[in-house]
């Protein structure tokens, strides 16, 4: 009997990391629903959320799925200030994208 070998197929493969692009208005009122144009990879789980810019990954405040299409609708918080809008990857909790959002 002789040997017998296998060959396995080789082809090159480029990776190229995951991102997100949101849109909103620069400025809302205070608890006003907005709309918030987006794009990005809408992986099972992922969503729209707004925090403050320090808050961590994980956190979360009014959210929105991707999986319900965009633009996704918001809710601006009851308090004033400097908050973000992020695209999170449910995954491992990435942010992908973000826009800055005062809320007056």
């Amino acid at each position: 009997m002789g040997k017998e070998t296998s060959q396995l197929a080789m082809a090159p493969v480029t990776v190229t990391p995951v991102s997100a692009k949101v849109t909103s208005p620069k400025s809302v009122t205070v608890g006003a629903e907005f709309d918030v144009p987006w794009e990005g990879p809408n992986n099972e789980g992922d969503y729209l959320t707004i925090v403050k810019p320090d808050a961590d990954a994980g956190e979360y405040g009014s959210y929105a799925y991707t999986r319900d299409g965009s633009p996704a609708r918001l809710q601006a918080p009851e308090e004033p200030g400097s908050y973000e809008i992020r695209y999170i990857m449910d995954q491992d909790k990435v942010i992908l994208g973000r826009v800055q959002l005062t809320v007056k």
